[in-house]
């Protein structure tokens, strides 16, 4: 019932993500592992929307289940965990710095310029036009990575998905499994999902940091973050100190 200022007046919090001054899909508002309100304004409960970049939490959560086992410590460099990386240039940044958005790999995203460095990268992966001449796949574009840096690793933050995509790599080299499948067997499968949940692979079967999931079954991921997390799991899934 809050009400919520509008061109045409105050309206009721619920009526507002009705009305055409949002393009709101679905909403689900969770407090203490319950739902107190929940809506599909321009879609149905069971429909699956896409979560674009929501989906690095799902990498930077994996990691943190690594480190935890000791499998991972975040303070080594990305080369100590895949070794295809060992004579590129990105040899020497650390996962924690990848984990920070602090690399210094040139590579910010960009939508536009079909030269840029983000741009090849999301070609490569089927997410963006490609030309004759676009990387094939991103682990090869990253083991030739040649765009430099914009700033020593760790001086300062530049958004980026090839940050993520390293962090996505090491976990599969890790678990010695496609990333879908092992955040399946740490995660999915331990939460009361009620559906699947999927990944956007356009090319090559190599998946997008894209999942595609119910609101609900997403706000169960994120109780795993929160001391409510016994309401979905009865094991710590993602720990205290994480």
């Amino acid at each position: 019932d809050h009400p919520v200022e509008t061109p045409d007046g105050p309206r009721r919090f619920a009526d507002f993500l009705q009305s055409d001054h949002t393009t709101t899909m679905g909403m689900v508002i969770l407090h203490r592992g319950q739902i107190v309100f929940e809506t599909y304004p321009r879609m149905e409960y069971y429909q699956k929307p896409a979560y674009w970049s929501v989906t690095k939490v799902l990498v930077s959560a994996m990691v943190s289940i690594l480190e935890d086992r000791g499998l991972v410590d975040i303070e080594q460099p990305i080369e100590r965990y895949v070794s295809d990386l060992k004579e590129s240039q990105l040899a020497g940044i650390t996962v924690r710095n990848l984990l920070d958005m602090a690399s210094g790999i040139d590579c910010s995203d960009n939508y536009v310029d079909f030269e840029s460095c983000y741009y090849r990268f999301e070609a490569s992966m089927g997410d963006a036009y490609r030309t004759p001449d676009s990387p094939d796949n991103p682990y090869d574009m990253m083991i030739d990575f040649d765009y430099g840096m914009w700033a020593e690793q760790g001086s300062g933050y530049d958004y980026s998905g090839v940050n993520t995509f390293l962090l996505r790599w090491l976990v599969e080299e890790v678990t010695g499994m496609p990333f879908q499948d092992a955040f399946t067997g740490e995660i999915w499968r331990h939460i009361g999902v009620e559906a699947d949940a999927s990944m956007f692979a356009a090319r090559n079967g190599i998946a997008l940091e894209v999942v595609i999931a119910r609101l609900r079954d997403l706000g169960r991921f994120g109780l795993l973050f929160t001391p409510s997390y016994g309401m979905v799991s009865d094991r710590r899934i993602i720990s205290d100190r994480f």
